[in-house]
């Protein structure tokens, strides 16, 4: 998702330029891109505070999820854009997994959870969550390369990897399987030699999510806020090194 700032400072444009001479007028465009740039710019790192506030340790992926594209004086009507990050080529996009907290309502599926499911594992209407005895980050999430060595001893993992002969050749995915209670599915499990079984992945019933990261109420009062003084901010800039 992304937002454009545009001149949400008119009436501050519109005052200042019936003070200005035809050679300053020359340098509003200048200052309504640089303000807008800045103020962007800034609500990234508003956002980031937001996040700090509204989630317990926030991943630096979490934190670096926000972007901004500068305005330009060349435009018709200057405009900044600014958003949470659509694309990822390791993870999954922020927009995804924060819009539940956004918005509220059910989270997006995690790609293993999808690989789960394809592989006739995981239930419908279930999802995944650490067990007890899994080992998890700072954040609380698994680390991807845990994931990763479920997936393959169950599997789910696809290619080679997942064959049966593959994964009796890998020692790192052994003592993994999957656990059942009344016939359905209900998490992975891991018995090393000479152990008791540890609970690593269960089953659980997709939740709804409330509401609890004010994306937008942040934006809105951060831009209300900044717009007007970065413009007159750059304007004074853009005149005193007027040539």
């Amino acid at each position: 998702m992304a937002m454009k700032i545009e001149m949400t400072f008119q009436q501050a444009v519109k005052k200042a330029s019936q003070k200005l001479t035809n050679v300053q007028r020359r340098e509003l465009p200048f200052a309504i891109a640089n303000a807008l740039t800045q103020t962007a710019k800034g609500l990234v790192k508003e956002e980031q505070k937001e996040m700090r506030r509204d989630f317990h340790r926030p991943t630096k992926w979490t934190l670096e999820s926000s972007f901004f594209l500068p305005a330009s004086k060349k435009d018709k009507v200057p405009t900044a854009t600014f958003g949470l990050r659509q694309f990822a080529s390791k993870s999954v996009p922020a927009d995804r997994y924060l819009n539940p907290n956004i918005f509220g309502g059910k989270r997006n599926e995690k790609s293993s959870e999808k690989r789960l499911r394809q592989s006739g594992i995981l239930p419908s209407g279930y999802l995944t969550a650490p067990g007890r005895d899994a080992r998890v980050l700072q954040n609380g999430n698994m680390a991807r390369g845990e994931i990763t060595k479920l997936l393959a001893a169950v599997g789910s993992l696809g290619g080679d990897s997942s064959t049966s002969s593959s994964r009796r050749r890998n020692k790192n995915v052994r003592g993994y399987y999957v656990a059942y209670k009344g016939g359905k599915a209900v998490g992975i499990r891991h018995r090393a030699k000479g152990s008791d079984s540890m609970k690593i992945l269960n089953f659980i019933r997709s939740p709804n999510y409330k509401k609890r990261y004010d994306y937008y109420e942040t934006a809105n009062r951060y831009v209300k806020r900044t717009a007007v003084p970065n413009f007159r901010k750059a304007l004074n800039f853009a005149l005193a090194t007027a040539k």
